[in-house]
């Protein structure tokens, strides 16, 4: 039997999708060992968003030539779409396939190929107008299963690769989803975690044309023993009707990850960003006015070109007044295709680094006064499993995406348990299970 190992760089969607690639060679009688075992053919389903992907996804491939250089080394994904000749010059693969081609590997593998003269697929995404639907029998190795219910991007953002890597914004159908929805329950999920590129853009380019709250509006009534989650969404997407749904359906997880990128209106704008900070702020008053316990996460661009001490002050002092969950800090990347790539008063590096640390302290500061909040509150909690650190503890993951740890029972992983909160230790809520 052949053995394949698969590693994931990047975003929820590359992790969907390595799992349609896991499962399509399972059933061709392949078996996955882990990435760092002897293996037939390593797969790095790479990710290019900023310039450490990039070196990251050049790494792993590097590392595994190194370890089995007889080995077929595949390097599929985002960072070949728009990279596949510098990766064929560099020698570190035998296979290059690109974000279309990586949906179908079993076609491509078996080309002979060598590191030195590889085998390169990439018919790029500019003309793809649907997303390529493979329903998935399970979802390995995870308690939450994700869905991707859409693919690409129409925004254009004047600092980001992904259209070029990814292309125009396409939906899966409902009944598709629909469908994968009903599977995983099928297979005990109690939590879905719908996941897309653009995923506010969903349905608009169905026809009859739908949105996101009326697919939305059907799953969580339809299957109300399962909790739904949605991955990054962007501010004009979080419309009122999302926002009531997740007030009125306890099974519509309480947790929004809705970028802001910066907090100064003129940097919004040379980020062709649709918002200004104004706006930004009135949804997330009107959000928690309506969900008080909501968990908001944001990404936060640091360092972008044009960005002045002043300016950064602006984002830094904006994202400071709002009581946010956590967030995700960037500093800027250039990235070649881009527009901002080009812009004039690149920031120093010295610069950027400076203010990305000082994000990534007010980040830490404001999710240990979020997790506080909940001291002596009894939460939802979907049961991982054990935790790393003490196997005496079970850990899980609340609606409101937040991390607790309890003391292991006869309590089982991928259940749901209500879980008296307690205490607040370093990063983690500790509590009790509550008896039913």
């Amino acid at each position: 039997m052949k053995k394949f190992a698969i590693s994931t760089l990047g975003c929820k969607v590359n992790q969907y999708e390595s799992a349609l690639i896991t499962e399509s060679l399972a059933k061709l009688g392949y078996m996955r060992v882990e990435f760092d075992e002897q293996s037939d053919i390593y797969i790095v389903n790479t990710c290019t968003v900023t310039s450490k992907a990039s070196y990251q996804s050049r790494q792993l491939l590097r590392r595994v030539l190194r370890m089995n250089p007889e080995a077929i080394i595949v390097a599929a994904g985002c960072y070949s779409e728009i990279e596949a000749q510098k990766l064929a010059s560099l020698g570190i693969a035998t296979h290059i396939l690109g974000n279309v081609e990586k949906l179908d590997i079993e076609s491509h593998i078996n080309h002979p190929a060598t590191a030195k003269n590889p085998y390169i697929a990439v018919s790029g995404t500019k003309t793809v107008r649907n997303v390529k639907t493979i329903l998935l029998e399970n979802f390995p190795g995870r308690t939450r299963a994700f869905l991707k219910i859409q693919d690409g991007c129409d925004a254009f953002c004047t600092y980001c690769v992904v259209p070029y890597v990814r292309g125009r914004s396409r939906s899966v159908e409902k009944k598709q989803i629909i469908k994968q929805v009903e599977r995983f329950i099928e297979h005990g999920f109690r939590e879905i975690v719908l996941t897309g590129i653009h995923i506010g853009k969903w349905g608009e380019d169905l026809n009859p044309r739908q949105s996101l709250s009326f697919l939305l509006d059907e799953i969580l009534e339809k299957y109300p023993e399962c909790r739904f989650r949605v991955s990054s969404i962007e501010p004009p997407e979080v419309t009122e009707e999302i926002l009531e749904l997740m007030a009125r359906c306890p099974n519509f997880c309480r947790h929004l990850h809705v970028p802001l990128q910066s907090g100064a209106g003129a940097i919004l704008e040379k980020m062709h960003r649709p918002y200004t900070p104004e706006f930004y702020e009135q949804l997330f008053k009107k959000a928690h006015g309506m969900i008080p316990d909501l968990s908001w996460g944001l990404d936060v661009i640091a360092g972008f070109p044009g960005e002045t001490e002043e300016l950064f002050q602006q984002t830094y002092q904006f994202i400071d007044r709002l009581p946010v969950a956590y967030m995700h800090v960037f500093p800027f990347s250039p990235r070649e295709h881009t527009p901002a790539a080009r812009f004039p008063h690149q920031v120093p590096g010295s610069d950027k680094k400076r203010r990305a640390s000082l994000l990534r302290e007010l980040s830490a500061r404001k999710r240990k006064e979020f997790m506080a909040r909940f001291v002596g509150k009894t939460l939802e909690v979907l049961v991982e499993g054990q935790s790393r650190r003490d196997p005496r503890y079970l850990h899980g993951l609340s609606s409101n995406y937040l991390r607790i740890s309890f003391k292991a029972g006869d309590v089982k992983p991928n259940t749901l348990v209500r879980v008296k909160i307690e205490k607040l230790k370093e990063n983690c809520l500790m509590g009790k299970v509550e008896k039913s």
